[in-house]
């Protein structure tokens, strides 16, 4: 007779399988779910992430603009990005900005752009230091 709650070898043993199982099963569902997330465009891989960061160097340099639509495709996954990804792009912008103030027709026909995105970037990062995340959120 066993006492105060005792088991069986062969009852931990198979209690041990199933709980192993449901964890492999529970792990195979969230790689799916990545997956599916990936092909939808819901997350980005690190390549997704990486064309978005030349496309924004890119799109800062033209001289008609473009950087709206960077961030229309940036700001759904700002989330994903680490912190210091997100400063470089503000210190981009503000060496973008002393580069060209002196050539006021290149300066003024990108500059609102320039300021709705720094802006954005500025405020995820203020949000991230409020919370107490640091430059380790995120993958790119």
């Amino acid at each position: 007779m066993r006492h105060g709650g005792q088991r069986s070898r062969r009852f931990e043993r198979r209690m041990r399988e199933r709980m192993a199982q449901k964890q492999l099963i529970a792990r195979g569902r969230e790689a799916a779910r990545k997956m599916q997330r990936q092909k939808h465009g819901i997350e980005l891989t690190q390549e997704g992430r990486l064309s978005l960061v030349y496309a924004f160097c890119y799109a800062l340099k033209q001289r008609g603009g473009g950087l709206d639509n960077v961030r229309a495709a940036l700001k759904p996954h700002l989330a994903e990005f680490r912190t210091g990804t997100l400063e470089h792009m503000v210190m981009d912008i503000d060496v973008h900005w002393a580069a060209t103030v002196h050539k006021m027709e290149r300066h003024c026909l990108a500059g609102r752009e320039q300021e709705d995105f720094r802006a954005m970037l500025v405020r995820e990062i203020e949000r991230r230091q409020q919370n107490g995340k640091g430059s380790s959120d995120g993958n790119a």
